[in-house]
């Protein structure tokens, strides 16, 4: 499958849906140790959009099939347990990001503090 994603980014740049076939030829030894710490798998969820929500699929990704089927990579921390769902079409997304006035007044607040010029 290829998504909206795959398009803007150079041919040799690998994502996080290349991450098993990338585990998957380190050499013996150097897959054993990832092996003992991380568990990788991928799976293909499959969506079936209401006819209603067509129309705004093929506008923010280019078409319905596009979103039927969708890779996703689980990664598993073999030592804390801690785990993360990846799926390259969540990056397309639309999102809204409302800049907030308070955040401003926040971050001039502590203009010229210590930390604000680290080097």
């Amino acid at each position: 499958m290829t998504s909206s994603t795959d398009s803007l980014r150079p041919e040799s740049a690998p994502t996080i849906s290349d991450l098993p076939a990338l585990v998957g030829a380190l050499p013996a030894k150097e897959r054993q140790r990832f092996d003992r710490l991380i568990r990788v798998t991928q799976a293909t969820g499959q969506l079936r959009p209401p006819e209603s929500m067509h129309a705004w699929i093929t506008k923010l990704f280019g078409s319905v099939a596009a979103v039927e089927q969708q890779t996703i990579v689980k990664t598993t921390n073999l030592v804390t347990m801690e785990g993360t769902l990846f799926n390259a079409l969540r990056a397309s997304r639309p999102f809204e990001s409302g800049h907030s006035e308070e955040v401003d007044q926040v971050v001039s607040s502590v203009a010229g503090e210590l930390l604000c010029n680290a080097l």
